[in-house]
């Protein structure tokens, strides 16, 4: 991140005029989340990492059974969560995007509340559950030693504990696993997030301001 200078921005190029009529609501919050980062630059021009196909199975069961036919290994917490998935009716692409605490503007780390407000500011937004499983089945070339939090509506397993499903690869195998979902959490600048894409955000309408 780095300090604005203003005299050096030509705003005519980078079509923030055009995309304040397009727009105005996105523009706005993405102004506001560069003002609340002392007006310094964040990231919001986020490449599509992944595309990820959710509906290609008709119920939970079939998704279970699938990860288990692939060989993946399924935490208990991620066991429990897996059966309150909501299954997509129908076939969908959904663009997703990886991105870790301190590319949201978090250099000193942040509250899960915290990063889901600052990403949907940015341009993201939640992925279904089903995403999780989905991305699981899907990314079968996962470097080894990587895990990735789902950013998804938390569930609740036993004991009311909220999770959100985390895929990870470890020297025991390829998981899907869970992870802290309550909303105080602190996670590190390193930690990494997978959000989808909001289908409307275009990274290339403001140019050099579309990084407020």
């Amino acid at each position: 991140m780095t300090n604005v200078d203003w005299d050096s921005v030509d705003f005519d190029k980078a079509g923030l005029q055009d995309a304040v009529i397009r727009d105005p609501k996105g523009v706005g919050a993405r102004f506001t989340a560069f003002l609340r980062n002392g007006a310094r630059f964040v990231v919001s021009n986020f490449p599509v990492w992944k595309t990820v196909k959710v509906g290609t199975k008709k119920s939970v069961a079939e998704l279970r059974q699938a990860l288990v036919d692939a060989g993946y290994q399924i935490g208990t917490y991620a066991s429990q969560i897996l059966d309150k998935v909501t299954v997509a009716a129908t076939e969908t692409d959904i663009d997703l995007v990886n991105v870790s605490v301190g590319e949201l503007g978090f250099d000193k780390g942040a509250t899960r509340a915290d990063i889901y407000k600052r990403a949907i500011e940015l341009g993201l937004e939640l992925v279904p559950d089903e995403v999780g499983v989905q991305l699981r089945l899907q990314y079968a070339n996962q470097p080894k030693g990587e895990w990735l939090l789902i950013a998804m509506e938390p569930r609740a397993a036993s004991g009311d504990v909220l999770r959100v499903f985390g895929v990870e690869h470890y020297d025991d195998g390829q998981w899907l696993n869970t992870d802290d979902g309550d909303p105080t959490d602190v996670w590190s600048a390193t930690d990494r997030w997978v959000f989808a894409l909001r289908k409307q955000n275009q990274p290339s309408d403001v140019g050099s301001i579309s990084t407020l």
